[in-house]
């Protein structure tokens, strides 16, 4: 029978009194005495310091409070069998001596978990670990080779794995919903998370992986961030379909492509920067961008036709560097951008978008940040601005807005040595009323336009 409301934890209640029928059963009415077995549990918080203390709760089955193992040489060996609750925090911090860690039976903590430095220990052991109530840390362990945590499915707050160097085994398998999820430096060839569907912000950086696969991720309800990851050359995310605050691929080398195939909603920003070996992505479904398009030093990147859906950007457009990239015409159906665009050291020749037609401010080029082969810039369908900025485009002979009715605020050109000052002023005239404020300084001055 179970012990009911007289154990804190489990146990059983056993039953004895004379069979006074004979018919070798103990029936309820001849029951005189009941007496209950519990599995032994601490109330309140336990703090070890040595392995003897630690020997002393090898059959301890439920801590209510903290368990804090820490600061300490004098543990080696941590092997609870039985321990499956512990209702508070469990810390495992600084213990230089410590080699082992196993805690098989441990399903629930109430609080956080805390493994760190604990410079001996190549392995954690807690596979039927199935709650955290709030965060769980493993840090600053040099030789940690595998965690097992391949019965977690939920964590209700934030997981950091970071600077555990030779750390190959991540044991997230069943993986399913969490809140923050930052791996770091991890040395796993082929990082997966095959059962991961939703999380608030994930973050894998600076690690040694040479494919990242997310295979069931959806939803991301604000940041993914995959960066400084050298070694990348895969990356896989076929089912994202939301992101609500930014998404950001920076500081890979030999990652050539990727693909977004079923990202639709992106109210956030969207980040690409100095991934020296990409050429392209894909992100076919994908038709507006509610904050930032921010496209940077992507040495090898040749086009922007992963983009070619996408028909408003509502904060800033920025395009920088990006050496090999000779025109946007990935952006054809962009017809409104929010805020600022900027174009800074590119290696446009034609910046030509053929579908704006409502834009806030444009700035391209300044003075340190010039387009060199800029030759021309075509913006057919732009018929508002608040102001347009041309500094530091040494090439740039071709201004053509032809629809242009109003630059509301500026119109600010400057060494642009080879734009003739005469095809400026005939825009001026065509506008319906002149900007408030305009300079031209280092035009070509020459009567080229009769």
């Amino acid at each position: 029978m179970k012990a009911g409301t007289h154990c804190p934890g489990d146990g059983a209640a056993v039953n004895s009194g004379p069979d006074t029928n004979g018919d070798g059963i103990l029936q309820d009415s001849e029951v005189t005495k009941t007496e209950y077995v519990c599995d032994r549990v601490i109330l309140g918080n336990v703090t070890v310091y040595s392995q003897l203390e630690l020997l002393a709760l090898a059959d301890v089955v439920a801590i209510t409070g903290d368990l804090d193992i820490s600061h300490t040489d004098n543990v080696v060996n941590v092997d609870l069998p039985a321990l499956k609750h512990v209702g508070g925090d469990l810390n495992l911090d600084y213990l230089r001596e410590l080699r082992n860690v196993s805690l098989p039976a441990l399903e629930r903590v109430g609080g956080s978990i805390k493994f760190s430095s604990l410079p001996k220990v190549d392995r954690l052991d807690l596979r039927a670990l199935r709650n955290i109530g709030m965060g769980l840390r493993v840090a600053e362990n040099p030789e940690l080779v595998a965690m097992d945590f391949t019965s977690l499915q939920y964590l209700n707050g934030s997981m950091w794995v970071l600077k555990n160097p030779k750390l190959t085994e991540l044991g997230l398998s069943s993986l399913r919903w969490a809140d923050e999820l930052i791996l770091w430096n991890v040395a796993t060839k082929r990082l997966e998370l095959p059962q991961l569907y939703d999380v608030r912000a994930l973050s894998i950086a600076d690690g040694t992986s040479t494919e990242l696969h997310l295979p069931a991720l959806a939803y991301v309800r604000a940041t993914i961030v995959i960066a400084g990851m050298k070694q990348l050359q895969r990356l896989e995310l076929p089912v994202l379909n939301r992101v609500v605050e930014k998404f950001i691929v920076r500081d890979t080398q030999v990652l050539t492509s990727f693909s977004l195939p079923n990202l639709q909603e992106l109210p956030g920003e969207f980040d690409l920067w100095s991934n020296a070996g990409l050429t392209t992505f894909d992100v076919p479904k994908l038709q507006s961008i509610g904050g930032w398009l921010y496209i940077s030093d992507n040495d090898a990147l040749t086009t922007l036709s992963g983009l070619k859906n996408v028909t408003s950007v509502g904060g800033m457009l920025m395009l920088y560097g990006n050496a090999r990239l000779t025109t946007p015409e990935g952006l054809a159906a962009l017809r409104s951008v929010g805020s600022y665009i900027q174009v800074e050291r590119s290696g446009f020749t034609d910046f030509h978008l053929p579908s704006l037609n409502r834009a806030w401010i444009l700035i391209i080029g300044r003075l340190g940040g010039e387009n060199q082969q800029l030759k021309s810039i075509r913006l057919p369908g732009l018929e508002v601005a608040r102001s347009l900025t041309l500094v530091g485009n040494p090439e740039l002979d071709t201004l053509d807005l032809p629809a242009a009715r109003f630059i509301t605020d500026s119109l600010f050109i400057s060494f642009t040595p080879k734009l003739a000052s005469c095809r400026v002023e005939a825009l001026l005239g065509s506008l319906l009323a002149p900007p408030p404020k305009v300079e031209l300084h280092d035009l070509d001055t020459r009567p080229i336009c009769q």
